[in-house]
């Protein structure tokens, strides 16, 4: 079996990453996910930025498969959305009812 010396680099990186946003005692199989679906430290600390805080890991997956970025709720704060819940955010790009 061939290693992807760059792949173990990047989990390796999202470990420290997590680690230095407070998240402890993950299983192997869940930074794996995150690593497939790209939730990074830089995203999570974003989302951080915007006061969405103390998100389990499971609803970050969710809300990054679901392309609920900063971008998109820095757009919707600007269009007048404030304190929406993530899963409402998911709701929102799914739907794309804040058109």
């Amino acid at each position: 079996m061939r290693h992807n010396s760059k792949s173990i680099h990047n989990v390796y990186g999202i470990f420290h990453g997590l680690d230095r946003e407070g998240y402890r005692g993950f299983s192997l199989s869940k930074l794996v996910e995150l690593h497939i679906h790209d939730v990074t430290p830089e995203y999570i600390h974003a989302l951080r930025d915007l006061d969405y805080d103390d998100l389990s890991l499971s609803k970050l997956v969710e809300m990054k498969v679901h392309n609920a970025t900063p971008n998109f709720i820095c757009e919707l704060q600007d269009r007048g959305f404030e304190n929406l819940t993530p899963s409402r955010l998911i709701e929102l790009k799914i739907h794309g009812t804040w058109h």
